[in-house]
């Protein structure tokens, strides 16, 4: 398989990312102006369970699709039908079962969490339509990730036409709900449709292909249920033992948090395929990419941290006093971003026990902590919750890279760390307009950090590749590299 095509299909991923990320930044934003925090944190919280279920269910299935249909696609055609066909019809069984299992909570009147029974059926529906990750899944096995690009085009078009309308028209919550399954609904016919074409319409079931699949995709299932519990929990336990409007803040203040916390999650997608096909330097290349992936995000969310007030007043005064808790969520990038690097170091390795200690780590004195501190601080128990999670778990990632020999430059660390907060300061004290703030903290630090070496000039140049087009990339490198001499 040619490099080119595995960039090409990898940008059409990543666009597909982009287009669900930044329809559901629109989305959100219209929904939490129309119907308020109210509406916003009864759907987070019924999304959060039906995620919670569905991640239950999948038992990582999607990923051994990926390994298995990837290996023998253009080998053995009839192995990949037989592969996706054992799959599918387990994923059905095993999300119809608990979708039913939420139908019979919610007909006998048991609440979750503060969710009531329309809310629970509600949950059930969006669980149920878990099952068409699987198709994703299959695409991109097969490098065929434009079709993706496609559906989620439509389907974010179909979330946003739907569920602000519905919302527009009274609908509350129902409305919301259903703008946001219409997502996967959408999804699942336009992919199943290609989907169906490769494989044929002859179901075949054998228990030895699932083994296969499920043996493959169990290492990275309950890691990734642990952290998806670690995430949902919090929303669900504000929800709970709060109310609706204060599950609304906690959830945009996190939805805010996230947008800078997918520059981690980059990493992970990204560094995962090329540790895993390296002989040497694995250990150099994740380093490297801790080093440039904090210094291009740690600037933006001491940004955040000094003017929260900003992007939480794009959607209406009464966010903003959320303020304190996306402070405190974002503070744990640091942290994060360090975890993922690991995490990802240790599943190039197959080193799977220490993944699944990193995650527990994490994620166990989250969930334990969201019990003890929501009840009494709300979201901001929550927020609280999530970043002592994020902490233990660079602790524990700490330890790994210890027992792995993946040596931390610490130095480098605090570094990268000091020359945003310094700026950040300056700008809190002296009460500087946010554009000056964040012109001060940005290039500030990347001066400082060009001065200091922790940033090469040839780092420089690959972020600015990344993100500009060419034909401005010259002249705005020579602009930065002429203030550096004067620094």
């Amino acid at each position: 398989m040619s490099l080119g095509r595995i960039v090409k299909g990898g940008i059409w991923l990543y666009g597909s990312n982009l287009v669900y990320v930044s329809s559901g930044a629109i989305y959100w934003f219209i929904i939490s102006i129309i119907g308020g925090p109210e509406i916003l944190g009864v759907t987070s919280a019924i999304i959060g369970l039906a995620s919670l279920v569905g991640g239950l269910a999948g038992l990582g299935i999607r990923v051994g699709v990926l390994k298995f249909v990837g290996a023998f696609y253009g080998k053995d055609d009839e192995k990949v039908s037989r592969y996706f066909w054992s799959s599918f019809i387990f994923l059905i069984f095993a999300y119809s079962i608990s979708a039913l299992t939420l139908v019979l909570i919610s007909f006998f009147k048991v609440k979750i969490s503060g969710l009531n029974s329309e809310m629970i059926l509600f949950s059930a529906l969006s669980a149920f339509m878990g099952f068409s990750g699987i198709f994703t899944a299959f695409l991109t096995a097969l490098l065929k990730t434009k079709t993706i690009f496609e559906a989620s085009l439509l389907a974010s078009l179909a979330k946003i036409l739907i569920g602000v309308s519905l919302v527009s028209l009274g609908w509350g919550w129902v409305g919301a709900v259903i703008g946001y399954v219409s997502v996967a609904i959408v999804n699942m016919l336009y992919l199943s449709r290609v989907v169906f074409k490769l494989v044929g319409l002859k179901p075949f079931f054998k228990l030895a292909f699932l083994h296969d699949v499920i043996k493959a995709g169990m290492v990275s299932w309950l890691p990734n249920f642990i952290n998806l519990a670690g995430q949902w929990l919090g929303v669900l336990a504000v929800f709970g033992f709060s109310s609706a409007f204060e599950t609304g803040l906690y959830y945009v203040a996190f939805s805010i948090a996230n947008v800078v916390f997918m520059i981690a999650g980059s990493l992970s997608s990204v560094l995962l395929p090329v540790l895993s096909g390296m002989e040497d330097g694995r250990k150099r290349s994740t380093w490297k990419a801790i080093r440039v992936i904090l210094a291009s995000a740690w600037p933006l969310a001491v940004f955040i941290i000094v003017y929260p007030w900003l992007p939480l007043s794009l959607l209406g005064s009464s966010y903003i006093k959320a303020s304190p808790v996306l402070k405190v969520l974002i503070s744990s990038l640091v942290f994060m971003v360090l975890t993922v690097g690991v995490t990802n170091l240790a599943y190039a390795y197959d080193a799977y026990m220490y993944v699944l200690a990193i995650g527990m780590a994490a994620n166990i004195p989250r969930v334990i902590l969201y019990y003890l501190l929501v009840p009494f601080y709300e979201g901001f128990g929550a927020a609280i919750s999530f970043s002592i999670g994020a902490f233990t778990g660079f602790l524990a990632s700490l330890y790994i890279a210890n027992k792995i020999n993946f040596k931390i430059g610490f130095k480098e660390l605090a570094l990268t760390v000091v020359f945003p907060l310094l700026f950040g300061v300056i700008s809190y004290i002296l009460d500087l307009f946010f554009i000056i703030g964040g012109l001060l903290i940005y290039a500030g630090s990347i001066l400082a950090y060009l001065k200091t070496r922790v940033l090469l000039k040839e780092d420089l140049k690959e972020i600015a590749l990344s993100m500009v087009p060419a034909k401005y990339l010259k002249k705005i490198c020579t602009l930065i590299l002429k203030s550096n001499r004067f620094v």
